[in-house]
Formats: C-alpha cells, sequence, structure tokens
C-alpha cells in the first residue's frame, strides 16, 4: 500500500469472486464491497 500512495494514489477498485478467499486479504487492508454483480463461467 505504501508503493501505491508513493505514486500519489489514494483509492483503488478490485475485482475478486466472492468465493475467492484472497478477498479477505483486501478486507484486511481496508477493502469493502462496494457492489456485486453476477457472472456465468462456462468452461
Amino acid at each position: 500500500m505504501d508503493e501505491i500512495r508513493g505514486m500519489g494514489l489514494n483509492a483503488m477498485l478490485i475485482l475478486v469472486l466472492k468465493d475467492n478467499i484472497s478477498r479477505h486479504f483486501y478486507e484486511s487492508l481496508g477493502g469493502r464491497k462496494i457492489d456485486s454483480i453476477e457472472v456465468d463461467i462456462r468452461g
């Protein structure tokens, strides 16, 4: 985060799947859910 702030940025948007446990990492840095969308992933 210090590097990002050092670049003059004070906000960022990250898209994370709700079942992806990495979202907890972003939440621990102060991230918060602002919206959700449904995505259809087909294999």
